[in-house]
């Protein structure tokens, strides 16, 4: 098969859009037209942050724009690379023992185990790892 037949698809030439190119022209661009430029996975990206900057109040146009920014900055660090993308839990409990550390105060140990649905222990191993973490101003791992 030739060069020049790889680089067509069914309907004829590929689209050749570079991220630069798609942010230079983004606000007249629909989704429908990132879509037909970017892979897949930088589509998927773009649609969940998308989908979380909704919920912050900006307009469409800062949403597509914004979306599109930091897609291209996910993709200029990482692209290329394969890597493992854990989900969210270890943040999510890291989240919640500052939260639990802040609102510790020092007689609500059952009050933060049922409201954050752990057992006391937790709380208390939460508590202590806050308070390391503070008093030696360490590196969060």
């Amino acid at each position: 098969m030739s060069k020049q037949a790889t680089n067509q698809d069914l309907f004829g030439e590929k689209i050749h859009a570079t991220v630069n190119d798609v942010l230079k022209h983004i606000d007249g661009l629909e989704f429908d037209d990132i879509k037909s430029c970017w892979p897949q996975r930088m589509v998927e990206l773009y649609e969940v942050i998308s989908i979380v900057l909704e919920k912050q109040s900006l307009s469409e146009s800062e949403n597509h724009q914004l979306s599109a920014i930091l897609v291209k900055a996910i993709g200029e660090y990482f692209g290329g690379q394969s890597f493992y993308l854990p989900r969210n839990q270890k943040m999510e409990r890291f989240m919640r023992d500052i939260a639990i550390y802040k609102e510790f105060t020092g007689d609500n140990i059952a009050e933060l185990a049922k409201k954050y649905k752990v057992t006391h222990q937790t709380v208390y191993v939460a508590i202590a790892k806050q308070r390391d973490l503070r008093q030696k101003k360490l590196p969060l791992e």
